[in-house]
């Protein structure tokens, strides 16, 4: 399920076969709601990997988000801008961590490697210029 309001995917696989799923989204701005060309359009594709694993708990949550859903920061030219992301998992077992992003053309990405830290926390740094 798209949210298209709050730009939230949501995927259920209850019920569904384990294994490999491909998601294709294309991501889309527009100048106003009326306009039917947009002004950038970006696809994103990747993939679910539905397991059979009742061990799971609770689904990992971003656990130092400094910003808030849905929040726009502006930066202005050629000002970098810092971020760090950490993610944490209530289990303790086994996490696949890969941190996926997208960069708009003519801007430079910078990306640690993703570390482990205490109770199942992930964290990469990213900068952009």
């Amino acid at each position: 399920y798209l949210d298209e309001r709050t730009c939230e995917l949501e995927y259920n696989s209850v019920g569904q076969n384990t294994g490999y799923y491909v998601v294709a989204i294309q991501i889309e701005d527009f100048a106003s709601s009326t306009d039917t060309v947009p002004l950038s359009s970006i696809p994103l594709q990747f993939l679910v990997n539905v397991i059979n694993d009742s061990s799971c708990g609770e689904e990992p949550w971003i656990s130092n988000a400094t910003l808030p859903d849905g929040a726009v920061k502006v930066i202005t030219y050629h000002n970098q801008f810092n971020y760090e992301i950490t993610a944490q998992a209530s289990y303790n077992s086994s996490i696949t961590a890969i941190l996926a992003t997208i960069t708009p053309f003519g801007i430079q990405l910078q990306k640690s490697n993703l570390t482990r830290g205490d109770d199942n926390q992930w964290s990469v740094r990213i900068s952009w210029t």
